[in-house]
């Protein structure tokens, strides 16, 4: 048994062990939200970013075709966002049309990227813009299965509110509760029961989350699947 460290809450790679185990072909791509490298036009960019320098930022992104270039990972810039807090900048990058729900070379679209990143603001925003809330990359993970693969309770509320799917299925035939489940977090799993997902529903492997959640030691969680289960 791969008990959590730290009290209910495993690191990630316990948690993606956890899951390894569970689900024979799960990917051992824990959903980090690292950098890639650019061509000086996009690293001027990020450095104005960095600098919170509205009036270089817009600068940029009126360069012809600008929206549309791509780093190593395949990220335009509107995942720059993932940068920033200030609202100055958002504003100025969100001021020109992107295609919200362009994909990165893993097949990540910007909202997965800032769900997994934990960037509440930069998730809301997405939303707003219509971006699709259930765009799975190339392991089928949506944006719900990495707010709950990191634990990301605000960020995973707020797809929730928007209409997330959260029956969606990985590759692997996991919901996000079997994500939440083996990590034994329990608000972002009390917040998929409570938007109806379900802790019975087997993955391709044959196990629930509730039996993830039992195997794993987490007995809070399993004792918030009973209730859901007996309602």
């Amino acid at each position: 048994m791969l008990r959590a460290m730290n009290g209910s809450h495993a690191p990630l790679l316990v948690l993606t062990i956890a899951l390894a185990v569970a689900l024979p072909g799960f990917a051992q791509e824990a959903g980090e939200v690292g950098e890639g490298s650019a061509d000086d036009a996009l690293a001027g960019f990020y450095a104005a970013i960095d600098a919170e320098d509205r009036r270089d930022v817009r600068d940029f992104l009126e360069l012809p075709g600008f929206t549309e270039r791509v780093d190593s990972l395949g990220r335009r810039p509107l995942c720059a966002i993932l940068r920033t807090d200030d609202e100055d900048v958002l504003e100025a990058i969100l001021a020109v049309p992107h295609e919200v729900d362009h994909v990165d070379g893993e097949g990540k679209t910007c909202l997965s990227l800032a769900v997994a990143s934990g960037k509440a603001r930069a998730v809301e925003t997405l939303i707003a813009r219509g971006a699709d809330l259930d765009l799975a990359d190339g392991w089928g993970r949506g944006p719900l299965h990495y707010a709950a693969f990191q634990n990301r309770l605000e960020p995973a509320s707020a797809l929730i509110a928007a209409g997330a799917d959260v029956a969606a299925r990985d590759g692997n035939g996991a919901t996000a509760l079997h994500y939440a489940a083996a990590g034994g977090y329990y608000a972002v799993a009390a917040a998929l029961v409570g938007a109806g997902a379900d802790p019975l529903a087997a993955a391709k492997s044959g196990i629930t989350p509730r039996a993830l959640a039992e195997r794993e030691g987490h007995q809070r969680v399993v004792r918030l699947f009973d209730r859901a289960s007996r309602r």
